[in-house]
C-alpha cells in the first residue's frame, strides 16, 4: 500500500472533505531542498501551496514527490490543519472507506487450519477475495461504508449483471464469446458482500443491510439444468469398460494408476465425498471394522487444508462397493499415509488429474462427457430415489450445511430412512 492510499485511510481523508488537487505540481530546488508549488481545491475555493517538502534535492526524492504530490500538498495545506482541529474536537465525524472496512472484515473472517474455532478454509478465503476484487471492489471502492444504502447496492447488482466476463472453461478458448454472469454466480458474490454489510450493521455504521431488501432476480425454472448423474445402466457400462480400459497398455498412463482409477470410481459413487476430500484421504481416516470413513481434510490446487465448511468434517458409513474398493486399494496404494496416490506414490495435488482420467474413461466406453463431481451427485441421487435415506441424512453424508441445499438440488420431497452400511449401489 503506497503513501497516498495510507493517507486516504486517515481521519482527515481529502475525499471525505470534498477536496481535489491540481493535475500536477511544480517541483523546484531551493537551498538544496525540493520545494513544491500546487493547488488544493475545497468547495468553491482553492488554496495555493508553495512550501518546502523537506526532502533533499536528489533525483530519487524528486521522483517520489512527483508520484505522491497529492499526499504532500494535502499534508502541507492549511485546510488540512483546520480539519484536523475539528476532528480532534469531535466537530466532524470520521467516515471509513468501504475498501478499508471490507478488507478488514475479510481478513478477520480467515481462520487458519489449526484454529479450534473453524471458520473459512484457506481455499474458500482465496475464492472470497477473488470475487471481492473482481466484482465488488471496482464499483464500491470510492464510497464510504456509512454511505452504502439500498439504492447504491441495487445499482451495484445491476452493474454486476450487466457486465460480460470470460470465466472458467471459456477462458481457455481464444474466440469464445463473453457471457453475463449466471444467477448462481451472483448469489455467490452476494455472500461475500453480505458478510461485509452484516458487520457494518453490527458496528452501527449502517442501519440496515441492503441485501436483506434487495432480492436476486428470479431464475427461469424452464431454463434450469437438472443435476447430472449416472444411471445404474451408465454405472454398469463404465464397470464393464473399465477392465478393458485398465488392460489397454496403449493408454498414456501407467498400469497401477489405471487400476487405481477403478477404485476411485467405485469409492466416489459409494461414498459421496467431494473430489478434493477423496484425494485428501489418509489410511488413518478409514475404519475397516466399522466400515466408516472420516473426512478431515481436502486438497485443492496443491493446498492441504480442512474441508469446505465445519459441517464437512464428518465420519460417515459407506456403501459396500466403496469399502471393497478401499480393500483393493490397500494392495496397490504404495503409501502408508495416502489412500489414493499419483505415479510417484505421493498425494495428488489436484483432483483435476483424476477428472481428466474420468473424461477419458467416459469417451472410451461411449458415454457423454461429464465431470468427476457427477459421481457425488450419483451417490446422493441413488440414495434418495431408492428411498434408502432421508434428505436430512443424505445432507449429513454429503457434508452440507443445510438440508435445504440437498433438497433443492436433488428432490422435492422427503423420503423414508434406512441404514446404508453394507448396502450395494445396485440395491
Amino acid at each position: 500500500m503506497n503513501a497516498v492510499q495510507l493517507k486516504l485511510q486517515q481521519l482527515a481523508d481529502p475525499r471525505f472533505n470534498n477536496v481535489t488537487f491540481s493535475k500536477s505540481a511544480s517541483i523546484y530546488e531551493k537551498g538544496g531542498i525540493w520545494q513544491i508549488d500546487g493547488r488544493v481545491y475545497h468547495g468553491t475555493t482553492f488554496e495555493k501551496v508553495r512550501k518546502s517538502t523537506r526532502k533533499k534535492a536528489t533525483v530519487a526524492n524528486k521522483k517520489w514527490i512527483e508520484k505522491n504530490f497529492e499526499t504532500i500538498l494535502w499534508d502541507l495545506c492549511d485546510y488540512k490543519k483546520e480539519i484536523d482541529e475539528k476532528l480532534n474536537e469531535g466537530k466532524i465525524q470520521k467516515k471509513t472507506l468501504f475498501s478499508v472496512f471490507a478488507q478488514g472484515v475479510l481478513d478477520r473472517k480467515f481462520v487458519t487450519v489449526d484454529d479450534e474455532e473453524y471458520g473459512v478454509s484457506k481455499h474458500t478465503m482465496h475464492d472470497y477475495n477473488k470475487k471481492f476484487n473482481k466484482y465488488i471492489l471496482p464499483f464500491l471502492e470510492s464510497y464510504f461504508i456509512e454511505d452504502i444504502d439500498i439504492d447504491l447496492v441495487q445499482e451495484w447488482q445491476q452493474w454486476v449483471l450487466s457486465k460480460k466476463y470470460q470465466t472458467g472453461k471459456e477462458m481457455n478458448h481464444r474466440y469464445s464469446d463473453k457471457k453475463t454472469l449466471s444467477i448462481k454466480m451472483l448469489k455467490n458474490i452476494r455472500i461475500v458482500l453480505n458478510m461485509i454489510l452484516k458487520e457494518a450493521v453490527i458496528k452501527r455504521l449502517i442501519t440496515i443491510n441492503p441485501l436483506t431488501v434487495i432480492k436476486v432476480p428470479a431464475k427461469s425454472k424452464k431454463g434450469r439444468k437438472p443435476v447430472s448423474y449416472l444411471t445404474l445402466e451408465d454405472i454398469k457400462t463404465i464397470m464393464d469398460g473399465l477392465d478393458n480400459f485398465t488392460a489397454d497398455v496403449t493408454r498414456a498412463m501407467d498400469s497401477r494408476i489405471r487400476k487405481q482409477f477403478k477404485n476411485i470410481f467405485l469409492f466416489m459413487i459409494g461414498s459421496g465425498l467431494r473430489s478434493g476430500e477423496v484425494i485428501g484421504l489418509q489410511w488413518n481416516d478409514i475404519d475397516f471394522e466399522n466400515e466408516t470413513v472420516s473426512v478431515n481434510r481436502r486438497i485443492r490446487d496443491g493446498d492441504i487444508d480442512k474441508p469446505k465448511t465445519a459441517s464437512s468434517i464428518r465420519t460417515i458409513p459407506i456403501l459396500k462397493e466403496a469399502m471393497d474398493a478401499l480393500i483393493e486399494q490397500k494392495e496397490i496404494s504404495g503409501s502408508d499415509t495416502w489412500v489414493f496416490t499419483n505415479r510417484y506414490y505421493t498425494e495428488y495435488s489436484s483432483a483435476g488429474q483424476i477428472d481428466w482420467m474420468y473424461k477419458k474413461v467416459l469417451k472410451y466406453v461411449g458415454l457423454p462427457e461429464g465431470r468427476l463431481y457427477n459421481l457425488r451427485h450419483t451417490f446422493a441421487t441413488n440414495l434418495i430415489h431408492s428411498e434408502i435415506e432421508t434428505i436430512t441424512t443424505v445432507s449429513g453424508l454429503l457434508g452440507h450445511n443445510d438440508s435445504t441445499v440437498t433438497q433443492n438440488t436433488y428432490i422435492s420431497n422427503v423420503v423414508k430412512s434406512n441404514n446404508i452400511k453394507g448396502r450395494s449401489i445396485f440395491g
